[in-house]
């Protein structure tokens, strides 16, 4: 799979070239476990208007599990602004950052 920065939902799953730039709205982040990879320790580093957020997965023991989202911001409404953001670190899995 490869980024996606075009239309409402973006879709990140490499840190290379993740950048989006302007002003922007965001409604919903989901980091996905969407390949049963992400493991216990695993990064994801998400730079929102010059503020870093950083995540670290805590998967423990729980075989099984049946919900893919592995952190969750949002939603958020009207929408939370932000000028530009990338992400600097993504282990495994994918993020969607839902614009309005």
């Amino acid at each position: 799979m490869a980024n996606v920065l075009t239309g409402r939902i973006k879709q990140i799953d490499t840190a290379a070239s993740s950048a989006v730039t302007g002003k922007r709205k965001i409604r919903l982040i989901q980091w996905i476990d969407d390949a049963s990879d992400i493991a216990d320790g695993d990064d994801l580093v998400i730079v929102l208007g010059g503020i870093t957020i950083s995540m670290l997965a805590n998967i423990g023991s729980d075989v099984g599990r049946q919900d893919p989202v592995v952190w969750q911001a949002g939603p958020f409404s009207p929408g939370y602004a932000v000028d530009g953001y990338s992400v600097t670190t993504i282990d495994h899995g994918v993020l969607y950052i839902w614009e309005d």
